[in-house]
Parts: C-alpha cells; sequence; structure tokens
C-alpha cells in the first residue's frame, strides 16, 4: 500500500507530462499550418469570402481564441499557449488546458504555483480575436489594402 500511494503521484505527474508535450507538439505543428492556410487564402478571406480548414470555415469577422498551459517538474516550469481555436469548438481544449495546468502545473518552485494561477486565469478569462486581427498582425497596412482594398 505504502508503494502504491508513493509511485501514483510520480506516474500522475508523468502521464500529465507526455499529455502536455504530445498537445504542445500538436499545437505548434497546427499553428504553422493554420498560419500557411491564412497566408495562401488572405486575398479570398480579405475579400470577404470564406475558406475551410480542419472542418471549420473561417471568414474575416471567425472569431478565435488561444488558452494558456503550463507544467513543472523541480526547478523547471514550462508555460505556452494553445495553438488557434476556432472559438465555436473551443470548449474541449480549454478544459485541456485547465486540468493540464492544475494536475501538473504546480510541481515547480518557485514558478509552479505562479504560472499554474497565472494560466488557469487567463484560459478562464481568454478572449476571442477575429481573424482580420490576426492578418493585420503579419501583414502590413500596404499588403490589406492590395488584398482588400482595406484602409489601415
Amino acid at each position: 500500500m505504502i508503494f502504491i500511494t508513493n509511485i501514483l503521484p510520480i506516474i500522475f505527474v508523468a502521464a500529465s507530462w507526455l499529455t502536455h508535450c504530445i498537445m504542445g507538439m500538436i499545437w505548434k505543428k497546427r499553428n504553422k499550418r493554420f498560419l500557411a492556410f491564412l497566408t495562401e487564402n488572405a486575398y479570398q478571406i480579405l475579400s470577404g469570402g470564406s475558406c475551410e480548414f480542419e472542418g471549420f470555415e473561417y471568414r474575416r469577422e471567425t472569431r478565435i481564441t488561444r488558452f494558456y498551459c503550463c507544467m513543472s517538474v523541480l526547478f523547471l516550469t514550462y508555460y505556452e499557449q494553445s495553438g488557434f481555436i476556432p472559438t465555436d469548438n473551443s470548449a474541449k481544449e480549454k478544459a485541456l488546458c485547465i486540468i493540464l495546468a492544475l494536475t501538473g502545473g504546480w510541481w515547480g518552485f518557485p514558478w509552479g504555483p505562479i504560472k499554474t494561477i497565472q494560466a488557469v486565469y487567463k484560459t478562464c478569462t481568454a478572449e476571442s480575436i477575429t481573424v482580420f486581427d490576426i492578418y493585420r498582425s503579419i501583414l502590413s497596412a500596404e499588403d490589406l489594402r492590395r488584398y482588400a482594398g482595406i484602409i489601415v
């Protein structure tokens, strides 16, 4: 019984870390694909059309969001954002980020508990932005005018 109670937290933290690492790789790859998708379809989306990416239709007014997650072990705390997620489909990712932060974030000293609270708070209060806001951050004003006749 003592062995199980001693090893169970270690297994739990290892599983949380593994899940976090896998999700981090998935988010990074998805973000690259998503930004490439936005770049390739800039003219169509900015001119009022729509395009589909991973089964979801994106327009310039589509709202997307990002969540925060952290993991810690001893003196190492890892803190990152999730990928861009359409706000309509974000409940599962939001719950996953909160669970990962609460189960694996507070194990590091001194930043673990601080970053865990920060990640949970930022995830719970995450605001969505529009696809157009992303275009404003990745394209110059000249490109925006050229793609959609927008004066910025």
